[in-house]
This record gives C-alpha cells, structure tokens and sequence, in this order.
C-alpha cells in the first residue's frame, strides 16, 4: 500500500517503500505508523534453504528514531510439505472471498466452518 524499488546491493535484495496510504498495517501486531513511514527491508540468501530478512523503520509521527528489526529468518520446507494457502489480512475478508466461490450446493467454505446449513 505504498510505493516501492528493489535493487540489488551485493548478495542482498533491497527494498525501499514510501508513499504509504492509512490501509495498511505496518505489522501483524499493530505498531503504528503513519503516512510518513519510510520502510527499507533487506532479504539475503544464507544458504540454499534459508533467507534472511532485516528492515528498518523510519517514521517521524509515529517514533522518536528510526528502528531496526531482529533478524528473521526463514526455511525453505521440502516439496512434500510446501502447500500454499490463501493468507487474509483481515478476517473479516474471508467470508467475503468464499461467498464469491461458493460450491455446487450454493454454501460456502464459510458458513460450512461456521457450522452454517
């Protein structure tokens, strides 16, 4: 929900992001930010299997300095376990998505885990 370039510097993907809108969430466990957010993140590959993310966070209206993350990182799972799923930002989102693709019957993936008939 912002503006953003990647480049490379080395081995490590850069991202620079500005120009943010108030729809997005700066994390999932909703630090604030503002549209003044100025968001650099850093992906490397550590080796085959493992990639390294680190970003910093610079935002005036929300924070008296600019921040870094903790290093994240991330596995690659084998084939046999990798399965991608639809992730939702808000859940309320969910229903709205299954609606549109409901089943034969006419009910959908939400009502149906919602115990619905």
């Amino acid at each position: 929900m912002g503006d953003s370039i990647g480049k490379w510097d080395g081995d490590t993907f850069v991202v620079d992001s500005i120009g943010f809108n108030d729809r997005a969430w700066l994390d999932f466990y909703g630090h604030p930010r503002s549209e003044q957010l100025h968001l650099v993140e850093r992906y490397r590959r550590v080796d085959h299997d493992t990639l390294q993310l680190n970003f910093t966070v610079e935002d005036p209206m929300a924070y008296t300095k600019t921040w870094a993350s903790d290093t994240k990182l991330y596995k690659l799972l084998p084939k046999k376990e990798a399965v991608m799923e639809e992730l939702f930002c808000v859940p309320e989102e969910r229903g709205c998505v299954h609606e549109k693709n409901s089943d034969a019957r006419g009910r959908t993936e939400a009502n149906q885990l919602a115990g619905a008939h």
